[in-house]
């Protein structure tokens, strides 16, 4: 069997020299994820790596051929007396990136994570305490292999819950999907879409690409003014995130208006057959007889089915919105390692007293 060669990439110069090919592993994939594209991880690096942080991505080559990258980065973080070093994965947590995974051909998967495993408990690596992976796609076969391999060393290891997903599975036949959701959501969207139009001039507008980006602008003002959790993360990222995609960005942005003004808009990200809800910001005191939010889902839920995509992904959240249109959803999860260092363990046997501390209270 041919020998996995790994090269650590910790400078922004070097990453680049991987732009051509890192989408096209991605895609050549056993779950290719936005979240996961070069431009979205470069983005979020230049908006959120801060001083404290470095790159550590690990470029996997056999014969010279790239056959995965471990999206990495090394952070100094503090607890108690206590500084250590965390290898977290870029895209978390700001920006809310979801199914985040090592990327590698299909079929490479164990052979990866093994070598993966290897190089970060020799010598080659850095000193690092521990590894904490969030948001982690739970049917990850990296994961899979890489806690086969942590078992079979005898480490201490935990995985949680990160995040629940849910999702629309759809077809270009919209009338079969809407069939099987509750006879209450039907009729709930469908007397609101009557009074809608009945009582308002109102329009549902699609921005695809650039004008989408160009869009982007009006779309956090009236966010940041209507939403509970205003913030300038998620502007910083998308803008950054589309001057690097250049003249076409996978962004889609819908908005709502009725009376002449904005009532209602979700921002999309586009990949591949999967539209991936990002966000939405609704003017409650519009109607409030009306449920906008959920109107505006409903419309942009039946225009991707005629589009052709087969999954409408609501993201990570509990908003009892997303289960009214969700048929499925997945899991991402949350994985931590502890290293063999004094330090490692010495946060290992404190993470071990605060869950028996929580089983003797709970």
């Amino acid at each position: 069997m041919t020998q996995i060669q790994i090269a650590p990439i910790t400078t922004t110069e070097n990453w680049q020299k991987l732009e051509s090919g890192w989408n096209t592993l991605l895609a050549s994939s056993a779950a290719p994820s936005f979240f996961l594209t070069y431009e979205w991880l470069r983005a979020w690096e230049e908006c959120f790596l801060s001083s404290n942080q470095r790159l550590y991505i690990l470029a996997f080559y056999e014969k010279q051929s790239l056959v995965a990258a471990a999206p990495f980065y090394l952070t100094r973080k503090k607890a108690g007396p206590l500084c250590y070093n965390e290898i977290k994965f870029l895209g978390a947590p700001q920006a809310g990136s979801d199914y985040l995974d090592v990327i590698m051909k299909k079929g490479r998967e164990k052979t990866v994570a093994e070598a993966c495993y290897q190089y970060l408990t020799g010598p080659a690596a850095p000193k690092w305490d521990t590894l904490s992976l969030t948001d982690i796609f739970a049917g990850s076969l990296f994961l899979l292999h890489f806690i086969n391999c942590i078992q079979q060393q005898g480490q201490y290891f935990k995985t949680a819950p990160s995040a629940f997903c849910p999702a629309a599975e759809i077809t270009p036949d919209f009338d079969t999907y809407f069939a099987e959701l509750s006879k209450w959501r039907k009729k709930k969207f469908r007397q609101d879409l009557r009074v809608l139009y009945r009582d308002h001039k109102a329009a549902h507008l699609t921005f695809e690409g650039k004008p989408a980006a160009d869009h982007l602008s009006a779309f956090f003002d009236f966010y940041n003014q209507k939403s509970p959790w205003p913030g300038q993360g998620p502007q910083k990222i998308l803008n950054k995130y589309s001057a690097l995609c250049g003249e076409n960005p996978p962004v889609q942005l819908d908005i709502l208006e009725a009376d002449g003004k904005i009532a209602a808009g979700l921002l999309h990200l586009r990949y591949k057959k999967s539209l991936y809800m990002y966000q939405m910001a609704v003017d409650r005191e519009f109607n409030p007889r009306l449920s906008l939010g959920n109107l505006l889902v409903g419309m942009c839920v039946k225009n991707a089915a005629e589009a052709g995509y087969i999954t409408y992904d609501f993201l990570k959240g509990h908003e009892d919105y997303k289960f009214h249109w969700a048929n499925t959803g997945r899991r991402t999860l949350k994985l931590q390692l502890w290293n063999k260092r004094p330090v490692s363990r010495a946060l290992a046997l404190a993470n071990l007293g605060k869950n028996a501390g929580k089983i003797v209270l709970r």
